[in-house]
């Protein structure tokens, strides 16, 4: 019956603020990102734009133990609210409940929109509560709801996120977020790492582990890396739980791994020259100091362009592997990444080490674009010969640039091709179909991709690859097609 009443009082609440700009220009806002570390570091661009936009408010943010870990002093932030996990559990879930209660906060953003935050939010009384509208089951729980298409390829995480702060403000700036400056621990950090690298040299830092929602470089190849660059760089060495590095003896290499907690590894970021990882928490800490990297991003459905780095120095390795299983998001093994080898990695290396000693940094639309670049496959299908002909003209300069296209000529009718197009679209991961395809393909290869290996849709462009159209205008076509946008076909110059 207690229950019951919390729900009528909450339901039954006034809201203190309507669709639009905050009038209170002290509200207490409190932020949800109960997750993932790399989750965490993407919500920190929400944090700097709500401090920026309303200096006066009171910001708290309710996280995971390991978002706390990062999150604990961090000038933006008033008060850090940790949720105890236990597998799918929450412990204390009541006293939780009770504190947030305590801090009376005005405004609640779920930015994981998890059942169990989504009532906490409930719960609490909190009068204005944002939340993602995609799940219907979750909305009822929120006072103001932003239905998110992620069905769209080309938006990353943070935008996402900043999808969530509409609103409240629909003109609210967001910006690329550093860390925050201090770090406490570096002094102890200095002190482990001097004793095997000398203060002249360049570092790279490698962490050698994830956090199990993807998958490490091949510990073999990265001691074969290592070994051709330690007599140039030092090496320090991050992670858990890979006894493999425990016999490498090389001078100029730190082996931390198993040695640091959150704040001293933050503190070897920090204090490191290059990053090599990949695409795990860690990672996107040394994004948000602009480190240059080299990004290991191979699953499949882990795509550059929703979880890729923002430091403007990167690059990626990510190419296209077999996968023995109807489901691409299936495969975890070694095996199905043999592209990755030293020689592969180290080329990748020094290709970053030229941009940043260049000072090439990209922009914000040139990150856009290189996440674009490592995630958009396109499949161009034709039944005309001379279509393909020029189609892989036009492809094989577009490659150059990084573009991947896979090609399939139509020789024997599309009902007798269907079971090769279907799985060319799976080996090659494919999200643009391109060129001519019939409805009724498009049809089987939307339940095939959606319903039976439960991933998302690939998008139809019904226009064949002319020689006069730029590879930066398909993008912006892809884009659009995915933003459900009106098609505007690029003009031929």
């Amino acid at each position: 019956m207690k229950s019951k009443a919390i729900v009528n009082e909450v339901m039954g609440q006034e809201p203190r603020i309507q669709d639009g700009p905050i009038r209170d220009d002290s509200p207490s806002i409190l932020i949800q990102r109960a997750d993932r570390l790399g989750d965490v570091i993407f919500s920190l661009p929400i944090i700097d734009a709500l401090a920026r936009t309303y200096p006066r408010a009171r910001l708290l943010v309710l996280t995971s133990a390991v978002g706390a870990s990062v999150l604990e002093g961090h000038p933006q932030i008033d008060e850090v609210i940790t949720v105890n996990w236990e597998e799918e559990k929450i412990q204390g879930f009541q006293e939780l409940v009770a504190r947030i209660q305590s801090y009376q906060p005005d405004i609640y953003i779920s930015l994981w929109n998890h059942w169990k935050m989504a009532m906490i939010g409930f719960l609490s009384r909190i009068p204005i509560r944002i939340g993602d509208a995609s799940n219907p089951s979750l909305a009822p729980l929120y006072t103001h709801t932003v239905t998110q298409d992620w069905e769209n390829l080309t938006r990353h995480q943070q935008e996402f996120n900043a999808q969530l702060l509409q609103p409240i403000s629909p003109t609210i700036q967001i910006k690329r977020t550093c860390l925050p400056v201090a770090v406490p621990d570096s002094e102890l950090v200095e002190k482990m790492i001097k004793k095997f690298i000398a203060p002249s040299q360049k570092r790279v830092l490698i962490f050698v582990s994830t956090g199990g929602t993807n998958v490490p470089m091949n510990t073999k190849v990265l001691k074969r890396f290592i070994a051709k660059i330690v007599p140039e760089y030092g090496v320090v060495l991050c992670g858990q739980n890979c006894p493999d590095f425990d016999e490498l003896s090389l001078n100029g290499v730190a082996n931390l791994i198993d040695k640091t907690n959150m704040k001293t590894l933050i503190a070897a970021i920090k204090n490191c020259d290059y990053y090599v990882g990949p695409d795990t928490g860690p990672t996107h800490i040394a994004a948000g100091f602009e480190k240059p990297i080299v990004f290991f991003s191979p699953l499949k459905h882990l795509m550059p362009s929703r979880w890729g780095p923002n430091s403007p120095y990167f690059k990626v390795i990510r190419q296209e592997y077999a996968c023995l299983k109807a489901c691409v998001k299936a495969c975890d093994s070694d095996y199905c990444y043999p592209f990755l080898d030293e020689h592969l990695l180290l080329d990748t290396f020094y290709a970053l080490v030229q941009q940043h000693q260049c000072g090439d940094s990209y922009t914000e639309k040139q990150i856009k674009t290189q996440h674009l670049l490592h995630s958009i496959r396109v499949l161009y299908v034709t039944s005309s010969a001379m279509k393909m002909t020029k189609a892989r003209q036009v492809l094989s300069s577009f490659q150059k640039e990084g573009f991947i296209a896979v090609t399939f000529l139509i020789q024997h009718g599309y009902l007798r091709s269907l079971p090769k197009l279907l799985k060319l679209i799976n080996r090659h991961n494919i999200s643009v179909l391109q060129g001519d395809i019939p409805w009724w393909v498009r049809v089987i290869v939307a339940i095939y991709r959606g319903l039976i290996c439960q991933y998302i849709k690939p998008i139809y462009i019904p226009i064949h690859f002319h020689p006069y159209i730029q590879l930066k205008d398909y993008l912006s076509l892809y884009t659009q097609q995915w933003c459900k946008g009106r098609i505007e076909v690029p003009s031929v110059a």
